[in-house]
């Protein structure tokens, strides 16, 4: 049986697990873990501790600045939200991926993750459906309206339920929940190396030895998938390109309050999950994609926002009894701010954020306030943006090329030497971050570079 090692046990790091144990490989899991936690019951950072790396830190002026590594099982919150969007072509060129492989390792996701939902092609787009049982009974007259105007609305630029959440029994998934199915079903053919944070890799022939502060662990003969995150696995590849810089691309996020003056619910909204989605497509330009959240107790304790803004939403939320909704919005990489990093010894210090301004938020008012008739949707001109490393639907300055010949980048193998065990699946080999949570759509790319490693 063929051995392969993968590095991190977050959604990627455990789907590549699976793929590669279902195709005959006794597999690895080296991971960062040092905290043992039941799996969570929210998305949210805030109600995780104790879960960033001690080692693996980005520096600003002397001052650990950033987290970037994880200590817990199943990555930073074990738990994660995501989207499964239709993606516009201009979004996923650099992807190498065709529209039919994607579609395959969708439908692999979900099937691993028994989630209740498909994906049917329907012409030259995807089908994604979800049980309705799933849809909170406060968000259902909202989607009647929707769906009442959908033909005026798309002309108007704007698309509805276009992207599907990945819930599971009511909860958001958890990748720990896959890494505990996955030792269950497989036994000795997978195995787990905790508490071992990689801070450095070399590769000599066919031996590839990874190195922490105070050990090294060396493999011989076999594949080593880095799944370690965007920071980590951006810092590793640079290492092991002999570069000192990298740069990680993010999609910026912001947040608008709407008022809805449609035909209300009277049972109060309890989750914190988004369950409409509205994408605004733009001429010549990336498409903005935007979740819908229901205002309630549970979401705001969830958001790390200014708390005269929360009082505000809380005060006009019991104004207006349960009609407040917040929308999150994300913009393209291309319009988004980024970070240059710089490799110091056993530092990283930040070498600059580059801080772009875009009109994304202005573009989506004006959609919705024309719009005000169909969607009986009126949004507030309040914006919230979230710090830029706060959303960690991240990317980096390494793109996949068909070869190793140009800086920055891995081949379809996710190999930055063509000869290489070495691979790199996560969102680090996505040159462009399309707007929108990203989870899911990495997890369908670093399964594509690793069904073309083991063919």
């Amino acid at each position: 049986m063929k051995h392969s090692y993968v590095i991190g046990s977050g959604p990627i790091g455990m789907i590549v697990a699976s793929y590669l144990l279902e195709n005959g490989y006794k597999v690895t899991l080296i991971d960062n873990s040092q905290v043992n936690k039941k799996s969570l019951n929210t998305f949210t950072l805030k109600k995780v501790k104790n879960v960033f790396s001690d080692n693996l830190v980005s520096w600003n002026k002397n001052k650990a600045s950033l987290p970037t590594s994880s200590s817990t099982i199943g990555g930073f919150s074990e738990v994660w939200g995501g989207t499964l969007d239709v993606y516009d072509y201009k979004d996923t060129k650099n992807w190498n991926l065709s529209e039919e492989d994607f579609s395959n390792f969708y439908n692999y996701i979900i099937d691993k993750i028994d989630l209740p939902l498909s994906v049917n092609r329907v012409e030259d787009f995807y089908e994604i459906n979800s049980e309705e049982e799933y849809i909170e009974k406060v968000a259902k007259n909202i989607i009647k309206q929707f769906e009442i105007n959908k033909k005026k609305l798309s002309k108007n630029g704007l698309n509805f339920k276009n992207a599907t959440l990945f819930m599971k029994n009511n909860k958001i998934w958890s990748s720990r929940e896959l890494f505990e199915s996955l030792q269950n079903k497989f036994g000795e053919s997978f195995n787990h190396i905790d508490n071992l944070e990689v801070i450095d890799i070399n590769e000599k022939d066919n031996e590839v030895t990874l190195k922490t502060y105070d050990s090294s662990l060396k493999i011989k003969n076999s594949k080593v998938f880095i799944a370690a995150g965007a920071f980590s696995s951006s810092f590793l590849a640079t290492k092991l390109a002999n570069e000192n810089t990298f740069t990680l691309k993010n999609s910026d996020l912001q947040v608008m309050p709407l008022i809805w003056i449609g035909k209300n619910h009277k049972e109060k909204s309890k989750e914190t999950f988004s369950q409409i989605f509205i994408n605004f497509n733009q001429e010549n330009d990336f498409p903005i994609r935007t979740q819908l959240y229901i205002l309630n107790k549970k979401l705001l304790e969830s958001l790390n926002m200014n708390y005269l803004f929360i009082k505000l939403l809380n005060l006009l939320n019991y104004i207006l009894k349960n009609r407040i909704l917040l929308m999150f919005l994300y913009s393209h990489s291309s319009k988004s701010s980024s970070y240059n990093f710089q490799i110091n010894k056993k530092k990283v210090d930040i070498l600059k954020k580059n801080k772009i301004k875009n009109n994304d938020f202005k573009f989506v008012f004006l959609k919705l306030f024309r719009s005000i008739t169909q969607t009986k949707l009126i949004p507030i001109p309040l914006s919230k943006k979230f710090n830029t490393y706060g959303s960690f639907h991240f990317g980096s300055s390494y793109k996949i090329t068909k070869s190793t010949d140009k800086k920055n980048s891995v081949n379809l193998k996710g190999q930055i030497h063509s000869k290489s065990n070495i691979h790199f699946v996560d969102s680090t080999v996505m040159e462009d971050i399309p707007s929108g949570p990203i989870t899911y759509s990495s997890m369908a790319i670093a399964l594509n570079i690793v069904k073309n490693s083991i063919k």
